[in-house]
């Protein structure tokens, strides 16, 4: 699927909409509470994460990956691509 506005313009576009629907971005913790509460929920955990992201990526990306080219069924289950193609050809 292509999108319909693309650059700039899809960019201030989908900003205004979620703006009229949620509110200023100012205003998210009372907008947003849910949100607001997992963020909170979730950044003691946020440096254990992102390394656990770094050294998977480290993985996939090394001479000795099992995988040989493919995603892992993890990242095709997540729906996640992990930037795949880019980290092939770097």
């Amino acid at each position: 699927m292509e999108p319909l506005l693309k650059g700039p313009v899809g960019f201030d576009h989908l900003k205004n909409a979620f703006a009229n629907h949620y509110g200023s971005p100012s205003d998210a913790l009372t907008s947003l509470p849910l949100t607001a509460q997992w963020i909170s929920s979730r950044w003691h955990g946020k440096d254990q994460e992102w390394n656990e992201h770094k050294n998977s990526l480290l993985a996939l990306t090394s001479d000795k990956n099992p995988y040989q080219g493919h995603l892992p069924s993890a990242a095709l289950r997540t729906g996640g691509s992990l930037l795949w193609s880019k980290l092939m050809e770097a």
